[in-house]
């Protein structure tokens, strides 16, 4: 496994479309000069221990179509600026130190097909803009400290093959709307305060 800080020599190459420097052992904060790759397609340093904030700066990276910054030690919010990156698939920020609410702005990813937030300490309800992604197939929130009920809207979301969003505070009944889903292969939501029939 290779360790240190952020390779800074990658910035020698300002073109590069696909970074993947997951499951080493860098740690230390991602320097804002990352978002200098403009043509940077698949961001990926998962399983790290790099810390600090994701900057908002993250937010210029359009071309962007996966960011990865899972299993790292990330903390503070998630930045509404990630709204901005249209072309992204995958967004996955699992297993952080994340807090705050989910920006409702992430509900502006129309081509987006995976979101992970598991394993963080995210609060406030779950925003029902996300019932934009009509693209979802893969949408997971577990693990987090989220309240209020689960949006009916969500029923609209027909690409889904798996929800989770377990161990959690949420509350209320669970929508009638997810019969809706019918592409739905996986449905996890124990561990909550969830009330009436399935």
């Amino acid at each position: 496994k290779l360790s240190g800080e952020f390779p800074m020599e990658v910035l020698n190459f300002p073109k590069i479309e696909f970074l993947r420097i997951q499951d080493n052992s860098f740690e230390g904060p991602v320097p804002q000069e990352v978002v200098q790759f403009s043509c940077i397609k698949d961001l990926s340093i998962q399983g790290n221990r790099f810390v600090g904030p994701i900057f908002p700066e993250f937010g210029q990276m359009t071309s962007l179509e996966e960011l990865s910054l899972l299993r790292n030690q990330f903390t503070g919010i998630i930045p509404p600026e990630l709204g901005k990156l249209e072309n992204l698939t995958l967004l996955s920020l699992s297993r952080n130190r994340l807090e705050g609410v989910i920006p409702p702005e992430l509900g502006l990813l129309l081509n987006l097909k995976t979101l992970y937030l598991i394993g963080n300490e995210l609060t406030g309800e779950i925003p029902v803009e996300l019932a934009h992604l009509q693209s979802l197939t893969q949408l997971s929130l577990s693990q987090n400290q989220l309240t209020g009920e689960i949006p009916k809207e969500f029923g609209r979301l027909t690409n889904l093959k798996s929800l989770y969003f377990y161990q959690n505070e949420l509350c209320g009944e669970i929508p009638a709307e997810l019969g809706k889903l019918t592409a739905l292969q996986y449905l996890g939501l124990r561990n909550n305060h969830l009330t009436g029939n399935i």
